[in-house]
C-alpha cells in the first residue's frame, strides 16, 4: 500500500494546498459572516394597532405572526401582529430572524419575510426574554409606526432578545 510519503513531492505540495484550500476557504468565508451577520446589531419591534394585512404578500393573509423587513446598512425591523404579540408569537419572529441573518449576514437588496405560525420559548429563560421584551414594548406610548399606522415599537439591543 503506498503512503503520501511516496508520492511526487510536487504532489505531496498539490494535495496539502488543496487540503488547506478545503479546510481554509468555508473558515474564512464564517469569520466574516460571523463578524458581519448582523447577530449583534439591534433590532426594531413594532406591534401596531392594527396590523395592514392588506399590505402582506402571499395568501393567506389573516394568520400572519409577523413580517420581518432587513435591508442594506438598516436596523431589521419585526413586525408583530397584535393577535401574536405572545411569547410565543415574539420567540418565532425572533427565530426567524436569528435563521434570515445566518442564511444572509448583510442582505444586499430589501427583504421581506413573512412567518405564519407560532412556536413557544424553548426554555425558561426564553420565556422570561420575550415576557420582558414584550413588557417592554407595552410600555412605550402610542406613537407613530413607519408608515403602517400606530402603535408601539422599542428598539432592542439584541442580546435583549437573547440573539
Amino acid at each position: 500500500m503506498d503512503t503520501i510519503q511516496s508520492l511526487p513531492r510536487t504532489v505531496r505540495f498539490g494535495l496539502l494546498v488543496a487540503l488547506a484550500v478545503a479546510v481554509l476557504v468555508p473558515v474564512i468565508r464564517a469569520v466574516p459572516a460571523l463578524g458581519q451577520s448582523g447577530v449583534m446589531r439591534p433590532v426594531i419591534v413594532a406591534v401596531p394597532d392594527v396590523f395592514p394585512e392588506e399590505k402582506v404578500p402571499g395568501e393567506p393573509r389573516d394568520n400572519v405572526v409577523s413580517v420581518i423587513l432587513r435591508a442594506p446598512g438598516q436596523t431589521d425591523i419585526v413586525v408583530l401582529n397584535g393577535e401574536y404579540a405572545t411569547p410565543a408569537g415574539l420567540a418565532a419572529a425572533i427565530n426567524g430572524l436569528k435563521r434570515s441573518r445566518v442564511a444572509m449576514a448583510n442582505p444586499e437588496r430589501g427583504t421581506l419575510l413573512v412567518l405564519r405560525t407560532a412556536s413557544p420559548p424553548r426554555s425558561r429563560r426564553a420565556l422570561g426574554t420575550m415576557v420582558a421584551a414584550l413588557a417592554k414594548i407595552r410600555a412605550q406610548p402610542p406613537s407613530r409606526v413607519g408608515d403602517i399606522g400606530r402603535g408601539r415599537w422599542f428598539e432592542f439591543p439584541a442580546k435583549d432578545l437573547g440573539m
